[in-house]
């Protein structure tokens, strides 16, 4: 085993352990360490690319064999060379098992949350945001209990603030308001998998688009080449910024304004169909707006008002198999759910959400969130007692809760 080569992926991981998630990003860093090695640089970067940090993450006896048999089988390389890959991860992994940016949960609650947000992995699993006064938090779900909250970061004032999460693969980011700008941490899935419970690799905060003092409403999802950021800091003027993994400054693109339907309280954001991704959001005058968006054309069109049976008071966007579902919640906790497309065409016809078993009723709601990937989506409801999570099925007109769970954010 080259000595150099894997001093240059341990050293890599140890300051950023989300390289290992992205390996494009990570090829570039190595190139810097390893500039008259491209071969090196090149079955390092595809050993990420075939997931061999989550498979010697499992921790089996196994590990490093099933890491050359996957590069062997799936990358095509020989068994000699998939098995110095397997050995130069293996070894630069177990330099730091468990030490510097991955992520172990906090002994204390967050607290209250003003307000949250869910993504979903391709496995199903959902991956949550929150923001407490005490700051931004993660929340990583394992099994059927509630989440294990991860202290991401301290902004100020955070009850003003608002957060957003992305996931892709076992990639993602957490970004949220602050002064100065929004920032984000990359975040990469690790230890799942072969029996190993979910954890998450946070690399160091970093500001993605610079601003004096944004608030909320923030909505993130991936753009092409980077990352598509929707921001406010009045909540009348909406902005939004393309930040690319290349370039070093963000790029403005026109985005839709409320204007006197008054100032944005809430917004979420989910892809439909592949071909469109649908936004809504509350005012403080009591409007739902949608607006589409066509990603092809990337033409993100003016709101629509969309008339709701009752004052809502949160709102979430989750994608269903051909489109998307608008949820909303109202004061007391009751969930409401509306086909995306024909709301937005003036068609859409409200239904009642049934409550999850498995956890008590609302006496206040006060927030709302929902994530989906393939396999599968969650909801997520804020309010007192206590806000509770449950997974998503949707029937032909109707949305289906499963068993909740407590959101575990107080005692």
């Amino acid at each position: 085993m080259d000595d150099a080569t894997r001093t240059a992926l341990s050293t890599l991981l140890a300051m950023d352990a989300t390289l290992a998630a992205e390996p494009d990003r990570l090829g570039r860093a190595l190139t810097d360490l390893l500039p008259h090695d491209d071969h090196a640089v090149w079955l390092l970067s595809t050993g990420a690319r075939f997931r061999l940090p989550t498979l010697l993450g499992a921790g089996t006896p196994d590990a490093v064999e099933l890491a050359r048999n996957a590069l062997v089988e799936q990358a095509g390389l020989r068994s000699d060379v998939a098995a110095w890959v397997a050995h130069s991860w293996s070894a630069a992994l177990g330099g730091h098992p468990t030490t510097g940016p991955v992520e172990t949960p906090s002994s204390r609650r967050p607290g209250p949350a003003t307000a949250v947000r869910l993504a979903v992995w391709p496995d199903g699993s959902p991956l949550l945001a929150a923001v407490t006064d005490q700051g931004v938090f993660l929340g990583v779900v394992n099994g059927s209990g509630a989440p294990a909250w991860l202290g991401v970061a301290t902004p100020t004032a955070p009850n003003s603030r608002d957060v957003a999460i992305v996931v892709d693969d076992v990639r993602g980011s957490v970004s949220w308001s602050d002064s100065g700008g929004v920032h984000t941490r990359r975040l990469a899935r690790m230890g799942y998998g072969g029996g190993g419970a979910d954890t998450v690799a946070l690399s160091g905060p970093q500001v993605l688009v610079p601003a004096r003092e944004p608030r909320y409403p923030l909505v993130v999802r991936f753009g092409t080449g980077g990352l598509d950021v929707l921001w406010a800091a009045d909540r009348s003027h909406l902005r939004r910024s393309l930040v690319s993994d290349w370039a070093p400054d963000a790029v403005d693109a026109p985005a839709p304004q409320p204007g006197d339907l008054g100032r944005l309280t809430a917004m979420d954001l989910a892809d439909g169909d592949g071909r469109t991704a649908w936004l809504a959001a509350l005012t403080d005058r009591g409007h739902l707006l949608v607006s589409r968006w066509d990603l092809p054309l990337d033409d993100l069109a003016q709101w629509t008002a969309v008339p709701t049976p009752v004052q809502l008071v949160g709102v979430a966007v989750a994608a269903r198999p051909g489109g998307a579902v608008v949820l909303g919640c109202t004061a007391a906790g009751h969930l409401l759910a509306v086909d995306a497309r024909s709301a937005h065409g003036g068609t859409g016809r409200w239904r009642t959400v049934s409550p999850p078993d498995g956890v008590g009723p609302l006496t206040t709601a006060t927030g709302l969130a929902a994530g989906s990937a393939g396999a599968g989506a969650w909801l997520a409801v804020l309010g007192t007692p206590a806000g509770w999570l449950a997974p998503v099925r949707f029937g032909d007109d109707e949305v289906l809760l499963g068993a909740g769970r407590p959101l575990g954010l107080t005692d």
